[in-house]
């Protein structure tokens, strides 16, 4: 019987399935798998192959993993037509529903950054959300965008709103600015299903998450994640199972807001860094 070792070389040694080489990460050596995805995008290029198996099921809806994958690729079409391009933020502010799903792969997968918004936030946090991340878009449902529909003056990157669940004309007297509100189907109207993945080229260390998360002892504050710190490092780097532990996500997390505003020195620490991570899952 082979030895716990032998077993390791088998799967992670010159060859194996697992096989792990060192590699210059932003200008570090780093132990990272030799064959991996190198930008989410993969995933669905991986999925579609599911075909007509279903994927999501929302209430009277329901999306095959083709259906998904096809719908997916055509709202990154439909968000490029309105001006998205790499590295730009779009943002979501909505219950979990399949238009959420929609906009995250629509958006990484021209290299574009998602930033999530927490539902429960009031006006002046989602206000914040945007200014700081300097989201371009925004993709809500109508309970949390008539929160801030008369504050949009606010967020001066923001250039258009895709309402998921509304008319556009629902908001008519409560906009105050000169905003474009639209209804989500016309991300999806404005190109045809079944065009295969958009052809933008996605560095493995560009950023595709912004996260925006909260403390207890001071508002809400931003970090970038990159597009495929889940696939890149080895077992020894993840959490259980190999899972990616929270410590290996944010080993990528760069604490900046790339063209947000600055922010006072009280409010610049990023509860996500490292050590942070470390001091919280050590107690």
């Amino acid at each position: 019987m082979p030895t716990a070792a032998e077993v390791k070389q088998q799967l992670t040694g010159p060859g194996g399935p697992f096989e792990v080489v060192t590699e210059q990460v932003r200008g570090r050596p780093m132990q990272v798998y030799k064959e991996r995805m190198k930008a989410l995008r993969q995933i669905c290029e991986v999925a579609i192959g599911r075909g007509k198996d279903t994927f999501i099921v929302y209430g009277d809806r329901e999306y095959s993993f083709e259906d998904f994958i096809s719908s997916a690729y055509a709202t990154s079409t439909g968000l490029q037509s309105f001006g998205v391009g790499h590295g730009d933020r779009v943002a979501v502010l909505s219950q979990n529903n399949p238009e959420w799903c929609l906009t995250f792969w629509g958006t990484v997968n021209i290299g574009a950054v998602l930033v999530g918004l927490n539902g429960w936030w009031t006006t002046d946090e989602i206000v914040y959300g945007l200014q700081d991340s300097g989201s371009k878009v925004l993709v809500a449902d109508a309970k949390r965008f008539e929160r801030i529909a008369g504050s949009l003056d606010e967020c001066p990157d923001l250039e258009h709103v895709f309402l998921i669940d509304a008319d556009p004309s629902a908001f008519a007297d409560m906009s105050t600015n000169d905003k474009q509100l639209h209804r989500f189907d016309e991300l999806l109207e404005s190109a045809p299903t079944g065009d295969g993945p958009p052809a933008v080229p996605i560095d493995e260390d560009d950023y595709a998450v912004h996260l925006l998360h909260e403390r207890h002892d001071r508002p809400s504050e931003g970090c970038d994640q990159h597009a495929s710190q889940h696939d890149r490092q080895p077992p020894e780097h993840a959490g259980s199972a190999g899972a990616p532990s929270p410590a290996s996500w944010s080993a990528a997390a760069h604490c900046r807001r790339a063209g947000a505003r600055p922010l006072p020195s009280s409010r610049r620490r990023c509860s996500t860094c490292p050590a942070a991570i470390r001091r919280s899952w050590s107690g």
